[in-house]
């Protein structure tokens, strides 16, 4: 084999793994914005239940004096809103 043909298929090697990795990343990035896609997502909903959360205990509060097992619900939920800030 010539230098020139040796060096040629040394190139194409190189090259090769140029774009395995320009393609690795390009997977890495797009799994990293699904990601980030998903986790902005997850948030919405859980932002969506604590303001659900917080609607029922409003509507809930005033009859906690009725009933001590929904009195200690009501605290429970409570206590878990105050956790989660």
């Amino acid at each position: 084999m010539t230098d020139g043909i040796r060096d040629a298929l040394g190139m194409d090697a190189k090259n090769k793994t140029i774009r395995n990795l320009a393609e690795s990343r390009q997977r890495e990035r797009s799994r990293a914005e699904q990601v980030e896609q998903e986790r902005d997502r997850l948030r919405e909903e859980r932002d969506c239940y604590r303001q659900t959360l917080i609607d029922l205990l409003q509507e809930v509060e005033p009859f906690t004096s009725l009933s001590k097992h929904l009195k200690r619900e009501y605290m429970e939920a409570q206590e878990l809103l105050e956790s989660k800030k």
